[in-house]
């Protein structure tokens, strides 16, 4: 494979890339409920029939992803339906009725450290109409809808034995059949909007298009629900619109038992409470003793970084900074004095070159001056490759400052060398050195001290703090895209040179991040003395 051809197809995996056609795939997903009715040539029955299951069995394992995997009968699971006060495991679906109307869910897998965790995931509004009429039915007790032997091998024949293109769809495109099976995991790679978190948990901890992305932030089990469920929402509705008018009835499918033609993706015009709390959405436990039946929230489970510092705590910390800055502020200078101050505010500039940008502190504690453009945007060599980065207004004014007393400082000491650095530490001799990630680790852990005694923290957190806001900034509303933009998180065909940015986009990203000072509370700086 060509170099091009590498890079378009790194930027197509990665968010905001092409979605798969909607159309294509909503006219496999036809002709598959074509070839299932020829398959197992359904009638009405009072208890639920082969095809029942099915085409349950085809819709759950679509939507969870595992239509690939079954490629004999012992690749079928076991699908129970439980009842609310049973614990969530493998394969489990249930029934939720707090409000009208009742609501599905299925069990949904959590990869941990630890090992895997199953969660309650709502069935996305599209599937439940059909999935909670089929599981009212169970006239054959609680096996109703497992496979056997026989049925699961007859099942595994329809997933992999050719299907033909109806007639009527004739001209059409259709997509392959082991494309169409991954629709919902292709269409999560690309969903911008998808926070890489819940990306993790829908991919089932595979196929991150940035593996290491998912270790800047955290997001809670509650906003991951609710981020699935309406991404999954999505998905359906792009196919059910995308369908010709003329081709509407044949996405109609029975219902079990009942044999009445329903739109299978039919999506309800109301929704249970507890799905409409704005981004998040419990799992519940009912609860059942003699006296009383209530649903009963499930603790929340955190996803993703484990290196976060508290919000407050960096805010005391750079509080701390900027008094003790003032503190060494002086209207007539020594040597000393000035030197002092000038390492002091050296040391400072990283750190919030770190908390405004997200720089690697062992790749950037400096910005080298033959890559800096008008105090604006700057390049930094970052895992062996450049990659852009913008400067805030906050950072603009802190540089200033930084270079007025430099200046102050050169006129005291004219011998001093020159440095290809920004900014940059002063030794004993007055020699001009460049920041070490040691030194600055060092330092921030004396001044943490002062802020919070009894844990440590490293200038490396300050990224992940970065990438934390990032996602959960309520007015900036960045998408994973940009995100992934601002942390660096690119491969090739993404980088300096291939990417391009327009001006719309690039104005998105700077009042995101001229919006961080007023974040984190720090101490204003006053612009017309640096000017």
């Amino acid at each position: 494979m060509s170099l091009e051809a590498i890079k378009k197809k790194n930027r197509r995996r990665n968010s905001g890339g092409l979605p798969p056609n909607a159309q294509q795939h909503a006219l496999k997903l036809i002709a598959g409920l074509q070839r299932l009715r020829q398959h197992y040539k359904p009638k009405k029955s009072p208890t639920v029939s082969d095809y029942d299951r099915a085409l349950i069995y085809f819709l759950y394992l679509w939507l969870t992803g595992q239509l690939n995997t079954c490629q004999h009968a012992h690749d079928i699971p076991d699908l129970n339906v439980v009842s609310g006060s049973q614990p969530c495991q493998a394969h489990r679906l249930r029934k939720i009725r707090q409000t009208a109307p009742s609501w599905v869910e299925y069990a949904h897998p959590y990869p941990m450290k630890s090992g895997i965790i199953w969660q309650w995931q709502p069935m996305p509004n599209g599937l439940n109409d059909w999935f909670y009429h089929a599981l009212s039915q169970r006239s054959n007790g609680s096996k109703t809808w497992v496979m056997n032997h026989q049925e699961k091998q007859r099942f595994s024949r329809f997933l992999n034995t050719k299907w033909r293109t109806p007639s009527f769809l004739d001209g059409y495109r259709l997509i392959r059949r082991d494309v169409f099976y991954d629709y919902f995991k292709h269409m999560m790679k690309t969903d911008a909007h998808l926070p890489t978190p819940s990306k993790h948990i829908g991919l089932k901890g595979s196929s991150l298009h940035h593996k290491n992305a998912l270790a800047y932030q955290v997001r809670s089990c509650k906003k991951i629900r609710s981020d699935l469920f309406h991404a999954q929402t999505r998905y359906l509705a792009r196919l059910r619109q995308s369908i010709p008018r003329a081709l509407s009835s044949a996405l109609n499918a029975p219902k079990a038992c009942t044999f009445v033609e329903s739109p299978l993706l039919h999506a309800s015009a109301s929704l249970q409470a507890y799905l409409t709390v704005p981004g998040e959405i419990d799992a519940f436990h009912y609860d059942v003793s003699s006296s009383t039946r209530e649903y009963v929230p499930l603790p929340s489970v955190d996803i993703g970084s484990q290196r976060l510092l508290l919000v407050d705590d960096v805010r005391r910390f750079f509080q701390a900074l900027a008094q003790h800055g003032e503190i060494l502020e002086r209207n007539v200078h020594t040597l000393t004095s000035i030197k002092a101050l000038h390492n002091f505010r050296a040391y400072e500039l990283a750190l919030l070159l770190i908390s405004f940008t997200g720089t690697r502190p062992n790749h950037a504690i400096s910005i080298e001056k033959q890559y800096c453009f008008d105090q604006r945007w700057a390049l930094v060599f970052d895992k062996g490759h450049y990659r852009p980065i913008w400067l805030n207004d906050y950072f603009r004014l802190a540089l200033q400052r930084y270079q007025t007393l430099h200046v102050s400082l050169h006129h005291r000491a004219p011998h001093l060398n020159a440095s290809p650095h920004l900014w940059f530490e002063l030794n004993d001799d007055l020699t001009c050195q460049p920041l070490s990630a040691k030194r600055l680790r060092q330092f921030m852990h004396l001044w943490w001290r002062h802020v919070n005694p009894h844990s440590k923290a490293v200038p490396y957190q300050l990224r992940h703090n970065f990438a934390q806001h990032a996602l959960d900034s309520p007015t900036a509303k960045l998408t994973a895209t940009d995100v992934d933009r601002l942390m660096g998180h690119a491969n090739i065909g993404e980088r300096l040179g291939s990417d391009v940015l327009f001006p719309v986009k690039e104005a998105k990203l700077t009042q995101f991040l001229n919006g961080i000072p007023d974040f984190l509370h720090l101490t204003p700086i006053k612009a017309s003395l640096y000017d």
